[in-house]
């Protein structure tokens, strides 16, 4: 995975109580998250670029389209090459995208952005974020609207990694109501589904993370919100949630995240409504017609 850009300058700063969160303007990135004390998404360094897409949110679509193209009633379209190493389009057209701010609170803001129709993607679609901060942890409520006058075919997705405060990443374990998980190439582009029990990259019950390799995308199942939990030693756990909208996982656990001396550990959890290229396979893939608004929740909470 690339970077992305780093913050602007006008970054945003939530409170609730001693709960603190900091989002970015580019990108709508979850940038920071403390809830009772406890850092609950990875850090980096200020000096460094945004690494592996780090906090950020996927709109209309989130993962790799193959090669950036894709067909769809018989017309062709061909996105720019933004994951160079694998040849594919990677996480939509708002990674880098500036923000406005359309509401804002001491504990909440709401940001939009258009997406104007581009090459490869000949839509006009608003993206709608807004986070909430609470005693209880972090809320994101995430919609799309069709602008245009043709339907649209969307997706959403979010890119944060989590943490519990200074508990390495792979001294922690997961766990995750998964069903399946997707078979990929070389490229990362699905070729199959498989069951997920049995296989090595069961976290369907709690498993460790000290020797798993994951860069996996995951189908959800039993009745929503689907939960995804993080636990440490000391019994603090960190989870995400995402409402029924968002029935697909992806998990991906780098040892080459930058951290304030050395490269470090690192787990994304993102929250997908669509598996990777869906723009081909069309696999929950959402057509928007025109003036239609639609969207989903996730969220982030500790406990002890």
């Amino acid at each position: 995975m690339s970077a992305s850009s780093r913050p602007s300058s006008a970054d945003i700063s939530l409170s609730a109580g001693i709960n603190i969160a900091h989002i970015s303007r580019v990108g709508a990135c979850l940038d920071r998250l403390s809830i009772a004390g406890t850092e609950l998404v990875q850090q980096f360094p200020q000096d460094t670029p945004r690494p592996f897409f780090a906090g950020v949110l996927l709109a209309p679509w989130p993962n790799r389209i193959r090669d950036g193209r894709w067909t769809q009633d018989g017309n062709a379209y061909e996105l720019a090459i933004t994951d160079k190493a694998r040849h594919n389009a990677i996480h939509g057209l708002v990674t880098d995208g500036t923000f406005d701010v359309l509401h804002q609170s001491d504990s909440s803001v709401t940001l939009e952005n258009l997406i104007d129709p581009a090459a490869g993607y000949p839509f006009s679609v608003t993206v709608t974020v807004s986070y909430q901060l609470s005693d209880q942890g972090l809320e994101c409520a995430m919609s799309l609207r069709n602008e245009g006058v043709a339907n649209a075919p969307v997706a959403l997705g979010a890119h944060p990694y989590l943490t519990i405060g200074d508990a390495p990443i792979r001294s922690l374990t997961i766990e995750a109501p998964v069903v399946s998980h997707l078979i990929t190439d070389t490229q990362m582009i699905p070729v199959a589904e498989e069951a997920i029990a049995g296989s090595n990259v069961d976290i369907s019950s709690r498993v460790s993370l000290e020797k798993l390799e994951l860069d996996t995308g995951f189908r959800l199942g039993g009745d929503a919100p689907y939960t995804t939990t993080l636990a440490a030693h000391d019994g603090k756990k960190v989870s995400l949630w995402q409402s029924e909208e968002f029935g697909w996982l992806q998990v991906f656990l780098t040892d080459e995240f930058p951290g304030p001396d050395s490269l470090t550990s690192a787990l994304a959890v993102e929250p997908m409504t669509a598996p990777p290229d869906a723009l081909n396979s069309g696999t929950d893939l959402k057509w928007l017609e025109p003036a239609e608004r639609w969207g989903g929740r996730w969220g982030i909470s500790l406990s002890e």
